[in-house]
């Protein structure tokens, strides 16, 4: 297969849309057999591997990417809708599911590092294809609560600061990989603006699934999530928070045909 493309829906913040946890259990569904039967462990140069599982035929490629927290099951509803018209792609993170433990710290870097491993390891693009990189960077708070998150966060864990979903900003690390690469030509940045609104149930759930909260201790990571829920409580119990959504594109221009795919 030549001339094929492959986009990425690498968003950190993507389980505040499609909530999956790592440690939910297979729901009953044909997307298991599949990805239980039909995946396979993809290895990469430092000797780690990670699960792919594929669906699908055609142009283009599709590779979807977790959001934080997620393994791959977190697209099983999707993944055969768009294999119907094109082959799409899922794996497990380092960490998650299926796929080993990657290298500290489990930051944007290091997942941008071992989705082009995988890329290039899987030979899921070729010399003419395109690519497209896009994450969710949350970029406005209500003031109050912004206050309070911080205070919280600095008094359980004494850190403060950008999430790592900052790197899908214009300033992170996506357009020089791109540019460092070799592999491609001039990027086009877009950015499209959107907000969502959370409940205290919902916000709970989702800090429990990101990795720099799982890193805590229990008793650190149990109080600060209290905390926060009870900010958000005595805020009214739901707040709406404006997000961007960064996608970079560019398309293949190099000629090293070790990486096409055949079919």
């Amino acid at each position: 297969m030549r001339g094929i493309r492959w986009a990425t829906a690498a968003t950190a913040w993507a389980a505040l849309v499609a909530a999956g946890s790592v440690f939910a259990q297979p729901a009953p569904n044909p997307w298991w057999t599949g990805f239980i039967g039909s995946g396979r462990a993809v290895s990469l140069p430092d000797g780690r591997s990670l699960y792919l599982y594929c669906e699908g035929s055609g142009r283009p490629v599709v590779v979807m990417d977790s959001g934080l927290g997620d393994d791959a099951s977190s697209w099983r509803t999707v993944q055969d809708q768009i294999a119907a018209r094109t082959r799409v792609c899922v794996y497990d993170r380092a960490g998650y599911g299926r796929s080993g433990p990657g290298p500290l710290p489990r930051d944007t870097k290091a997942e941008v590092d071992d989705l082009e491993q995988l890329v290039k390891a899987a030979k899921l693009l070729s010399p003419e294809g395109s690519l497209a990189i896009f994450g969710h960077v949350p970029t406005g708070l209500p003031a109050p609560l912004l206050d309070q998150f911080r205070k919280i966060s600095l008094a359980h864990t004494g850190r403060w600061g950008a999430p790592p979903e900052a790197g899908y900003l214009p300033s992170g690390p996506f357009k020089g990989w791109f540019d460092e690469s070799g592999l491609f030509g001039p990027v086009d940045h877009r950015c499209y603006a959107w907000k969502w609104r959370h409940t205290t149930s919902s916000y709970a759930a989702f800090l429990g699934t990101r990795s720099e909260i799982r890193m805590l201790t229990q008793v650190v990571r149990d109080g600060l999530i209290g905390d926060v829920s009870k900010a958000i409580d005595r805020h009214g119990g739901e707040f709406e928070a404006d997000y961007e959504t960064h996608l970079y594109m560019a398309r293949r221009i190099d000629s090293d045909s070790s990486r096409s795919t055949e079919s």
